[in-house]
This record gives C-alpha cells, sequence and structure tokens, in this order.
C-alpha cells in the first residue's frame, strides 16, 4: 500500500465515529432488513460509523440471517449457534464466541475435511497402512476398518483412508472416520495388551474429576486398605493414649522396689501360712499370725493401689489396638463421628483394587465407550483389538 494511501486509511479509521447499539436493538435492525447484516451500515444512522454491540448478543437458531458483517465489535460474548451466517472474525469478540452448527462452523469442517482427505491420500499413495507392514496404526486402522463394515457404514469406493488419525495415548489411537455415511464419528482402538490400564487411566481421571461422587459410597467403602486405615488409625491414638494414658483409664506399674517389697511381703505371708498349717500353736499365736498375714496383704493392697512407676506400656499398646480394631470395624462411622469429610475415606482405599473390581463388573466399554458402551474385538495377526467409538 502506497505510503498516501495507508495515511488516509489510518486517518479515515481515527476519524470513524463508533455508535453503541444495544443487542434488542441489532436484532431489530436485522429483521427490518431481512436478516442481510451488511445493509445495515447503509442506513442513514449508521453510514459511516463503526457499530458496537454493547452486551451479549445471541443469535443462536436464526436461519434467516446470513450475515452480521455490520458489526465491528461486540462488548460481550456472541451465539451463532445453528444460524444460517457464515462467517464472522472471532478477533471482534470480547468474550465468547460460540458458532457451533452455524453455516461458518460447517464451512470451517468441510474446509477441514478436504484438508485432512488430501493428507489420506498421500497416505494411500505411499501403501502406508498396509496390513502387511504389521506396524501398531495399520493394525489399529484395519481393525477399526472391520469394525466400520461390520457396521455397514463403508459405502462403495471408501477403503481405510478414510479413516484420519486424530493422535496417541499411552494406550491407543483415536480416529475420526471421514466417509461420507458417517462423517465425524470418533473411535478408539486399543490392543488388548493395552486396555486394562487404558480402562485403569479412565478411572483415575474420573476420581481426579469426581473425586468420592465417582461411585456409591458403599464401593469405597468395600475397597478400604485395611492396613492404611489401622497404620493412620494407630497415630491417631498413641499420643493421645500415651501421653494422657489416665483419661484411658491406664494405671502405673509399681516401681522396682515396690516390687522387691511386694515379693518380700508375699514371701512372709507363705512364710507364716506354713507355720499356720504346720500346727502345734496357741489360739494367741495363731491370732498373732493372722494379723501378721492381714497387715502384710494391706502393705501389698497399698502399693498396687499407689504405684510409683510409669505406666503400664502393656495397657498403653491394649488400649490403642482396641480403639484400632473399633475405628477399622466402623471407619466411616468413626470419620463422620470427629467432623471428616466423607470425601477423606479416598486416602484409604485400594484403588488398584477398586479399580480391577470395576474393569471386571461393568467391562471396558462401559468404561471407555462414552457413545454407546460397546466393546468390540477384532483379530488382526496374532493380536486382539478393542473397537470403541467416542462421539
Amino acid at each position: 500500500m502506497r505510503l498516501n494511501n495507508l495515511i488516509k486509511k489510518i486517518l479515515k479509521e481515527e476519524t470513524e465515529e463508533w455508535v453503541d447499539v444495544s443487542p434488542e436493538e441489532y436484532k431489530e435492525l436485522l429483521n427490518y432488513v431481512n436478516g442481510d447484516g451488511s445493509f445495515i451500515k447503509k442506513l442513514p444512522d449508521y453510514r459511516g460509523k463503526k457499530i458496537r454491540i454493547t452486551a451479549d448478543l445471541n443469535l443462536s437458531g436464526r436461519e434467516d440471517i446470513e450475515n452480521i458483517d455490520s458489526i465491528d465489535y461486540v462488548n460481550g460474548n456472541l451465539r451463532i449457534d445453528q444460524s444460517s451466517v457464515k462467517y464472522f472474525d472471532k478477533n471482534k469478540v470480547k468474550g465468547q464466541f460460540s458458532y457451533w452448527g452455524s453455516e461458518m462452523d460447517k464451512e470451517i469442517r468441510r474446509k477441514l475435511r478436504e484438508e485432512r482427505l488430501e493428507q489420506l491420500s498421500e497416505l494411500r499413495n505411499d501403501g502406508a497402512w498396509n496390513i502387511e507392514n504389521g506396524d501398531t496404526v495399520s493394525n489399529e486402522t484395519e481393525a477399526l476398518f472391520d469394525h466400520l463394515m461390520s457396521k455397514g457404514v463403508v459405502e462403495e469406493g471408501e477403503d481405510k483412508y478414510y479413516m484420519f488419525p486424530l493422535y496417541r495415548s499411552d494406550y491407543g489411537g483415536y480416529y475420526v472416520w471421514l466417509g461420507d455415511d458417517a462423517f465425524e464419528q470418533e473411535y478408539f482402538v486399543c490392543s488388548d495388551d493395552n486396555i486394562r490400564d487404558a480402562a485403569k487411566a479412565e478411572l483415575e481421571n474420573r476420581v481426579e474429576e469426581l473425586g468420592y461422587e465417582s461411585f456409591y459410597s458403599h464401593v469405597w467403602e468395600d475397597y478400604l486398605n485395611n492396613d492404611e486405615v489401622r497404620r493412620w488409625l494407630y497415630e491417631y491414638f498413641e499420643d493421645d493414649v500415651r501421653y494422657n494414658p489416665e483419661d484411658w483409664n491406664i494405671e502405673k506399674e509399681p516401681t522396682n522396689d515396690q516390687k522387691r517389697f511386694i515379693e518380700i511381703h508375699q514371701n512372709n505371708i507363705q512364710r507364716l501360712k506354713k507355720k499356720l498349717e504346720d500346727g502345734g500353736l496357741t489360739d494367741a499365736e495363731v491370732e498373732e499370725i493372722d494379723d501378721d498375714i492381714y497387715d502384710y496383704e494391706q502393705l501389698i493392697e497399698d502399693i498396687k493401689e499407689n504405684p510409683e512407676g510409669d505406666y503400664s506400656e502393656e495397657d498403653i499398646e491394649a488400649t490403642i489396638e482396641r480403639m484400632v480394631d473399633d475405628g477399622v470395624n466402623d471407619f466411616i462411622g468413626f470419620l463422620s463421628e470427629r467432623g471428616y469429610d466423607k470425601k477423606f475415606i479416598l486416602y484409604f482405599v485400594d484403588m488398584d483394587d477398586l479399580f480391577n473390581y470395576v474393569i471386571n463388573s461393568d467391562g471396558y466399554g462401559s468404561i471407555l465407550n462414552r457413545y454407546d458402551g460397546d466393546d468390540d474385538e477384532y483379530k488382526i495377526g496374532d493380536t486382539w483389538y478393542h473397537v470403541m467409538r467416542e462421539k
């Protein structure tokens, strides 16, 4: 562009006047021009001006509107879903721009389809997916083509090079079918060697996204890792029991000196009882011995009632284990009573065992097939492949 023309263009843009139009006013203008938005700029009030829509504009489902070229900026969201609008510059929209199912969307998809078919044509010419290659993609596309043939999707003249590889995961490939009878059906193809890992990864994603709501509460409870539960409960109770043993009715043990005195007193009692058994004593002597035995027994009882040693380690361990056993037996109730969120249980679930249960119970299709839950298998060479529709 010559410098003079560029200067004129800049000056014109700087001098153009903006006019604010509400979404309701703009819809009325579209009705006035029979849906051809380009005519709005020819109306006296808008000639030579730049139109700015002041808020969200929703034109979804308007098949009578072919263009909205008169809009220079939308100060909000713009929706033209399922409309006849053929194009609009998304850079002119401040918020979200939604055009699903519109003529614009169809044109974008048509061009994308043509580009993909052109790339696939080159692969066809090179024989890139010849089953004799024995590579992963060749086998996956063969399994998918067998599936499409069995479903009656493939029309005359269409081959496996009508499926475009979208991307690969760690477990298999994702493909879109570009044939005329089933435009843009998407599929996941996975070998039997990888299918269980793929299902587990999907379940992991589900748990990360939905958390506790991923499964019913009884499922979580059935797959608790009791070793982890016991370990956590032991740590939970241990400090409290050890530092506050009196609160748990744990008694002190006698000191070594007290134990020695008890032993001495017990020996004295045994000696006196034997003396009584030997006989030959007067009544006064018997009474005196009985009094001595009673005194020794009282001394022993007094020591046991007033031990001065440490708290019983055996009683501490027994108390902790008893509380742990109670907690394991009703872990959900334990957590609820102590104010823990129910989601806390997820930290103690054996996820691998749980996922294996879900897979064995529900099957791969219900986990990985987002369309109809089916899981169809096809043998290519020595390997079985699972084919599942994504959408």
